[in-house]
């Protein structure tokens, strides 16, 4: 796949609009022929919520994605309730009422791009609770989840990324491992 973008609707990071967006996937659709033998479909990744709402201005850059959707999906932000590191269900069944299952209802396969737990920068960020929410996150993608599915994932993330203080105290500590 090639993904043009990254959580391209979040209004707090980068102000992408719509119409922007999708001129780029186009861009790379009209490319694409160029390079024979070279196969790829264009999409472009949101977080989970794009189409929480049936007015978003968003669902247009949905439509034009091939095939594909990416979505990130942090059940450690907890959309409803306290996060738990040892049962996601309740925020993941939130995540899939509150955007996930729209982006599906369009006719498009939805892979969750981000998914993770962080090691530190607040209370229930640790490396314990890090290390449980890992198993209890393969378990529930693989299926084992009150939806009765199993979803295409990637993990965020391999290493810590430390340049990332503008996230919050957490925002350096998403990794599996320390960066060093």
């Amino acid at each position: 796949d090639l993904v043009i973008g990254n959580e391209v609707n979040r209004e707090d990071v980068a102000k992408y609009n719509p119409t922007l967006v999708q001129a780029a996937m186009q861009y790379a659709k009209e490319q694409l022929p160029k390079y024979p033998g070279v196969t790829a479909w264009v999409t472009t990744c949101f977080s989970g919520t794009v189409l929480q709402y049936p007015s978003s201005p968003w669902q247009p850059v949905v439509d034009y994605c091939d095939k594909v959707v990416y979505l990130t999906v942090y059940p450690w932000y907890a959309g409803q309730g306290v996060a738990n590191p040892n049962n996601i269900d309740p925020q993941m069944v939130w995540s899939w009422n509150n955007g996930i299952k729209q982006v599906e209802a369009r006719g498009k396969a939805v892979v969750i791009a981000e998914i993770g737990w962080p090691s530190a920068g607040r209370q229930d960020a640790t490396v314990a609770n890090e290390q449980i929410n890992f198993g209890v996150t393969k378990r529930w993608i693989a299926g084992h989840n009150s939806l009765g599915r199993a979803f295409e994932t990637f993990w965020f993330e391999m290493f810590d990324e430390s340049w990332k203080g503008n996230e919050g105290p957490w925002g350096p500590h998403w990794g599996l491992y320390t960066s060093g």
